[in-house]
């Protein structure tokens, strides 16, 4: 697990002092868990401690080169990640924010790129909103969809690297929020477009290469959980 270093002004409240700005406030904890609880224009986050790190582009280009630990090659395509940070249902501000909150983490690593969080609300399908021929590939090099009709059914791998480069060991205690059914359409429980804390969100899983990784179940819109975030290619 690790903390993003979110670029963005905020009050900071740490056990040493605090520093003040106008967007939101982030407040650590003074226990072991090192639980953060961050609250700004974009969304409200819990996070564990850590460090941030990602590869840095050179030309700054959409394309993503990530290195294939299978055969020791580079294997080019558009980025997906496992946000490392989990986010209140009911506080993605829509769609729009949870793609914000992807750009955060993305920008934060030093990924190249436009990224959009796999989410659907009552006016728009995830399937939509990612945009791009693929193949999407994770930063171990693993292709988890080839091509734009994949997205349709289930990852080849599952979801799980982080934007720090390391997978989640504890996947079967990870869940994401996606309103999505599996095809990439919406489903009903999405947190009043991701706007409300009354009522449930669809969950998806980074366990598998099946319908779970989108639609598992449902969660209560007050709870805290991860985003799919893909790199997309604009103007498509």
């Amino acid at each position: 697990m690790f903390t993003a270093a979110l670029s963005i002004a905020c009050d900071i409240t740490i056990n040493s002092g605090s520093s003040s700005g106008e967007t939101g406030s982030i407040h650590e904890s003074s226990d072991d868990s090192g639980t953060v609880d961050e609250e700004g224009e974009t969304g409200v986050a819990s996070t564990s401690s850590g460090t941030t790190t990602g590869p840095a582009a050179d030309d700054g280009t959409a394309e993503t080169t990530a290195q294939d630990g299978g055969s020791g090659e580079e294997q080019a395509g558009q980025l997906v990640f496992l946000s490392g940070i989990d986010y209140l249902g009911g506080g993605l501000r829509g769609p729009a924010g949870a793609d914000a909150l992807c750009q955060l983490e993305a920008d934060a690593a030093g990924f190249p790129g436009t990224f959009r969080a796999w989410v659907s609300d009552g006016q728009n399908d995830a399937i939509d909103r990612i945009t791009g021929p693929g193949p999407w590939v994770d930063l171990s090099g693993e292709v988890v969809f080839q091509n734009a009709t994949g997205l349709q059914v289930a990852p080849s791998v599952p979801i799980a690297v982080q934007p720090s480069g390391q997978s989640v060991s504890d996947v079967d205690d990870v869940a994401v929020w996606t309103g999505t059914r599996l095809g990439g359409t919406a489903d009903l429980a999405t947190c009043t477009g991701w706007l409300g804390q009354v009522g449930d969100g669809t969950i998806g899983r980074p366990v598998g290469n099946d319908s779970d990784w989108t639609e598992s179940g449902d969660d209560s819109c007050q709870a805290f959980h991860r985003l799919y975030c893909f790199e997309v290619l604009t103007g498509r």
